[in-house]
């Protein structure tokens, strides 16, 4: 498992929002598919307003649920 930092934006009421979340997955492809999942919950943004931008891999994070993920394993 591989922490991956997402960047991109999403369209909110005629604005575009610019956002950089950080995931735990085995791939690229699986990270994006997170944070689509993890957007459209919790922002109720769709896949379509979503424009990823940019994926990489980081060694660290300070988001508590990635570290989480990390010591308990991927839900």
């Amino acid at each position: 498992m591989k922490i991956y930092r997402v960047f991109g934006t999403y369209s909110a009421k005629g604005k575009l929002v610019n956002f950089k979340k950080d995931v735990v997955a085995d791939s690229k492809n699986k990270a994006i598919d997170k944070v689509y999942a993890i957007m459209g919950s919790y922002h109720k943004v769709k896949r379509r307003a979503m424009n990823i931008e940019e994926v990489t891999t980081v060694q660290d994070s300070k988001d508590p649920k990635v570290l989480y993920d990390i010591e308990h394993g991927e839900k």
